[in-house]
Order: structure tokens, then sequence, then C-alpha cells
């Protein structure tokens, strides 16, 4: 991540936090989804946690789309 961001409940910047992570914290992406909005969210666990949650995708400085391994909606 690029910055310190809030892990979220659900898709969407005014839900509630699930937790602050700053940068250089890993997560492991489960799946993505684009909101109501269009803005794409991804479903992630926080690395050696069992906290997880959903954050924006605009928050991190680089990823690769392999790591959007398939869409939440199922």
């Amino acid at each position: 991540m690029s910055g310190t961001y809030n892990l979220k409940k659900a898709p969407y910047a005014p839900c509630g936090n699930v937790k602050s992570l700053s940068s250089g914290t890993k997560l492991y992406f489960h799946c993505f989804v684009f909101n109501a909005y269009g803005n794409l969210w991804v479903y992630a666990r926080q690395a050696g946690t069992e906290t997880h949650g959903w954050m924006s995708i605009v928050n991190f400085g680089e990823f690769s789309e392999d790591s959007l391994l398939r869409s939440c909606l199922v």
C-alpha cells in the first residue's frame, strides 16, 4: 500500500472500519468486486492475522492483475 488506509466492512468508503493498515502491510487478495459506483474493491486478509475486509484498489501503489483472482460474485 502507498499510505495508511482503512480496511472496511463493505466495499464503500462510508462503511465502517475493520482496522487501519499502514504502508508496507502485506494483504492477501481473495476476490474483487465493482461497487455500484463502478469502483474496484478487493476483499483481503492481513498477512499473519485473521483480520479481513474490503479495500479500494486505488489505495495500492502497484499491484499485479494476476492478484485479482476472481470476482466475489459467484
